[in-house]
């Protein structure tokens, strides 16, 4: 019962910012939402650095997201690059004392790039015309994939997808996946009319639908590394924001280089 409050309480606030909400509104959650991100990536991946090193990589990682507001993937890459060149920065300053560092500059890099730059990619799209109506297509489509995958993989999973990674994902509850995606996404496409014919849509949704089951694995392996069970306990009978978010994240850039280079009809 938890779980299923939690779950409404978040699902009604976001179709909320997405039909009513203006871009500064969105842009201001998306901060918020991208700062507990990486703080609770932070808290798993650098547990044993200084808080002053988990709070530099959290506050760089946020800049992409600036540069998103100025509407451009030039802007959210040149933010991107200015947060490399700071954590470098501060990686040369510590390094003397703390040869360790240099793994703060890789786990860093990391969360400037898949937990900074790919959610700012959810900006582009809501700036985009019809963007909200995008946002809840892939909602559909994700939502769809991620509960398609559980209960195909409860009630017929019999092969295991990567068991030294997640070992309740099946090879049937992918399929399962991929299939609800496909049918969300098509009756979402339609509602929301985004005007993409039918055999596009069944291949988009696909895709999305594969790409956040890599996204779950992702954050799987930082779990594993880390020894945790969840990302975090803000979200009761969920776990962390991030546990929530982690097929999203991934397919968001996908979704967003999608409709800004021209490859849709």
């Amino acid at each position: 019962m938890q779980r299923l409050a939690t779950g409404t309480i978040l699902g009604l606030a976001w179709l909320l910012l997405l039909l009513k909400g203006s871009v500064l509104a969105f842009s201001l959650v998306l901060l918020v939402v991208a700062a507990v991100l990486l703080h609770e990536f932070c808290s798993m991946a650098l547990s044993d650095f200084p808080d002053y090193d988990r709070a530099a990589v959290t506050i760089l990682g946020l800049l992409p997201i600036a540069g998103a507001y100025l509407g451009s993937l030039a802007a959210i890459n040149g933010a991107a690059l200015l947060a490399f060149l700071l954590l470098f920065l501060h990686i040369f300053s510590i390094y003397h004392q703390r040869p360790e560092a240099t793994r703060l500059l890789f786990r860093g890099s990391f969360a400037i790039v898949y937990l900074g730059t790919f959610s700012a990619h959810a900006l582009l799209i809501r700036r985009l015309d019809g963007g909200a109506a995008w946002l809840l297509f892939l909602t559909a489509v994700v939502i769809a994939s991620d509960s398609g995958a559980f209960y195909g993989g409860t009630y017929f999973g019999r092969h295991k997808l990567c068991p030294s990674i997640s070992p309740g994902k099946t090879v049937e509850g992918l399929f399962c996946g991929v299939l609800a995606a496909a049918l969300a996404g098509a009756l979402s496409s339609r509602f929301l009319h985004l005007g993409l014919a039918l055999p596009v849509t069944l291949l988009l949704s696909a895709l999305l639908a594969l790409t956040g089951i890599v996204g779950d694995l992702i954050e799987s392996i930082i779990k594993r590394t880390s020894g945790v069970k969840d990302s975090g306990t803000l979200l009761p009978g969920h776990g962390g924001l991030f546990d929530r978010l982690d097929s999203m994240l991934l397919c968001v850039p996908v979704l967003s280089s999608i409709l800004t280079s021209g490859l849709l009809p």
